[in-house]
């Protein structure tokens, strides 16, 4: 009896040792895999700092509306009266001292029934990222108005399948360019023409941005190449920065991506169309909005090592350029400060007329407010 006991002793022992061993094993393995993790944002935080700020070339390849094939590639990105997009404008932006092009880019009226892109549009986003790439540009494409994404429950299946379709194509395309290269998965994905819009959406929409967020990085993932690596920003719902959206939004396990939100604020003075031409750092009802906002990046997002991009801001001309530049040296800079890159929405046009946001005559390839650029790219990195 007694060396039975014994032999039952020694068996619980070793059982009770394999069990210590392979939980040890266990948490070993977890334990790497959260110093990847940390490695890795920390990674991603650097990247991002490198970006410095930068300028959107809107209102080009993102030009949507025509119904009906209009004539060639080019004939769409003129079409809201910008010119065609040379070599040269891209110099004149890397020469200013931007680091990054935003180059939105809408692709539904450029695909078949079947949901394949025309492989002219394609090549012609190639060409104008190769262009801004020879420049020692970042550049960061998107789909920016996909008027098909649709973010109910009924439709989320649908608009998830198209999606990835398109995004499988886009990144299989260009799978062999090198991490200077970032993709972003959507434009303000939002409940468009609804009581929720603009005001943080609902909890479904927000569950469901998440959705497709995830589903657009494992696309990009699963196609090869640098898409193993490259980093991805992802929306928040409607690139909005309301405390319920930033508290809901959801990352996948992933060290290469970046929250993307826009804000154009405080909004009687950056974005309302009959708002006020004043704005003064003196005064802190103008500047609490952007405290706010950055305070709130980073206690959601930067103090958990997650990078962000303020991905459009910008204020309308109104003719007071010096309160433009009082508040573009505030607001780059409170970036700054917190690790976050902007980058400044322009809309091209003509840049001098009343309610545009643009800095850059396109026609002449010449900044029009030298003095609001110097405040982007002059900012410390």
């Amino acid at each position: 009896m007694m060396k039975r006991n014994q032999m039952t002793r020694q068996k619980n022992f070793r059982k009770c040792n394999g069990c210590k061993l392979a939980v040890g094993i266990i948490l070993a393995v977890v334990a790497g895999v959260a110093l990847l993790r940390w490695y890795e944002q920390g990674e991603a935080l650097r990247f991002v700092k490198k970006m410095g700020n930068g300028w959107n070339l809107g209102n080009a390849l993102d030009c949507y509306g025509s119904q009906e094939k209009i004539g060639t590639v080019t004939d769409y990105e003129t079409r809201w009266g910008n010119p065609v997009i040379e070599p040269e404008l891209f110099q004149t932006v890397k020469g200013a001292g931007f680091d990054t092009v935003r180059i939105p880019v809408t692709w539904y009226e450029h695909m078949d029934a079947a949901g394949q892109i025309d492989p002219a549009w394609l090549n012609r986003v190639r060409q104008v990222v190769d262009d801004a790439r020879a420049a020692d540009l970042y550049v960061i494409i998107n789909m920016h108005h996909e008027e098909w994404i649709e973010l109910t429950d009924e439709k989320v299946d649908e608009t998830e399948v198209r999606l990835c379709g398109a995004w499988r194509q886009i990144a299989e395309y260009f799978a062999d360019y090198e991490e200077e290269l970032l993709f972003e998965g959507m434009n303000e994905p939002r409940l468009t023409d609804s009581e929720y819009e603009w005001n943080g959406g609902t909890r479904e929409a927000r569950a469901n941005v998440n959705r497709l967020n995830a589903a657009f990085v494992n696309t990009v993932r699963s196609c090869g190449g640098n898409n193993a690596k490259r980093y991805l920003l992802l929306p928040t719902y409607a690139d909005a920065a309301q405390e319920e959206v930033l508290r809901e939004m959801e990352l996948p396990q992933d060290g290469h991506l970046i929250v993307t939100v826009h804000r154009y604020i405080p909004y009687s003075f950056a974005q309302k169309e009959d708002g006020t031409a004043k704005w003064s750092l003196e005064q802190k009802e103008d500047t609490a909005e952007i405290d706010e906002l950055m305070e709130q990046l980073e206690t959601y997002f930067l103090d958990r090592r997650i990078p962000v991009i303020i991905g459009e801001f910008g204020c309308r001309n109104r003719g007071n350029t010096a309160e433009r530049v009082e508040w573009t040296r505030y607001y780059v800079r409170k970036a700054k400060e917190s690790g976050i890159m902007c980058i400044w929405w322009d809309n091209g046009g003509k840049p001098e007329e009343p309610g545009k946001y643009g800095l850059m005559d396109r026609e002449k390839n010449r900044w029009i407010y030298p003095e609001i650029v110097k405040e982007l790219t002059e900012v410390e990195k």
